[in-house]
């Protein structure tokens, strides 16, 4: 069930007072409002490991663009045993907005293997 607010309960002129605006406007108000906020802070968010998730330290390549001269960055994170196993083969997780997703998700793949929820811990690619 969607919370839609009737018409008439939500004021519409500067005659009535916000306080006397029914509960469920402030409702919808605070809920788009946290949205918002969210959303915000998300588009501003630093492409670094963040710091609950210590172990993840990402590997960052710049790969530019010869047609537009534009710069790209690649994020990769190895798992905890790459560097004493040469010969594993590891999954491979490639995403696309690694800019803004990379730290979050390498975090969140890491916490999976040491947890065992996954078999093995893939190697994960930001593009940007």
């Amino acid at each position: 069930m969607w919370l839609r607010p009737n018409p008439s309960s939500c004021p519409r002129d500067k005659a009535e007072p916000v306080e006397d605006a029914p509960r469920q406007c402030q409702f919808v108000v605070r809920l788009l409002t946290a949205g918002l906020l969210g959303l915000i802070s998300a588009m501003f968010a630093p492409a670094t490991a963040s710091a609950a998730c210590p172990g993840v330290n990402p590997i960052t390549t710049p790969l530019p663009d010869p047609v537009s001269g534009r710069q790209y960055e690649v994020y990769v994170s190895l798992p905890d045993d790459y560097a004493d196993n040469p010969d594993k083969r590891y999954p491979l997780l490639v995403m696309a907005d690694g800019g803004r997703a990379f730290p979050n998700l390498s975090c969140d793949v890491r916490a999976l293997a040491q947890k065992g929820a996954i078999a093995t811990e893939p190697i994960v690619v930001g593009l940007s």
